[in-house]
């Protein structure tokens, strides 16, 4: 997901206050879908809108959804995410098996730590 912010360093804060009220208005709320995104936005009637019928089964399935899950990226330290990233797509082209690249990962969590970067509690 992504967060829109107005900065409170902004020379025009209220501005930029009011236009992000206006991203999340329902009236907006078409341009987003229309766009591929999905807005934290409850009940929005997007049956109107022109989606693909994949797009509309994903958002059917958010919105049936009681609970969503976290990306793991947010969660893991940043070596994690690096050696994610180096072997995803040796991955993904059969140059490297799931056991030996999972490995690599639970190697630089264990790392991380070690070295006091992360902490399981």
């Amino acid at each position: 997901g992504e967060a829109v912010v107005v900065n409170a360093k902004t020379e025009h804060e209220e501005m930029a206050v009011k236009f992000v009220d206006y991203l999340f208005q329902m009236d907006s709320m078409e341009y987003w879908y229309e766009a591929g995104l999905i807005p934290s936005v409850k009940d929005v009637d997007y049956s109107t809108y022109e989606l693909s019928e994949l797009f509309k089964n994903v958002v059917d399935e958010i919105n049936s959804s009681e609970n969503l899950g976290e990306n793991i990226d947010v969660l893991m330290p940043p070596k994690v995410n690096d050696v994610t990233k180096n072997y995803i797509q040796q991955l993904i082209a059969g140059k490297i098996d799931g056991q030996s690249c999972m490995e690599q990962e639970q190697q630089a969590f264990e790392e991380e730590i070690e070295a006091g970067n992360y902490s399981v509690e």
